[in-house]
C-alpha cells in the first residue's frame, strides 16, 4: 500500500493494487473507488 493519487476520482488516497478485469491489468486506486465502479 501507498498514498498517492488515485487515477480513478483524483484524491489523495491510500492506493492499493487491484485486478482489473475490463483493463486486463492490475491498478492502483483506492479502496473507496475500488466498492464503488466495476473494474
Amino acid at each position: 500500500m501507498n498514498f498517492g493519487l488515485c487515477p480513478s476520482c483524483n484524491l489523495h488516497r491510500e492506493l492499493d493494487s487491484y485486478y482489473s478485469k475490463r483493463y486486463g491489468k492490475t491498478v492502483e486506486i483506492c479502496k473507496d473507488c475500488y466498492k464503488s465502479k466495476h473494474l
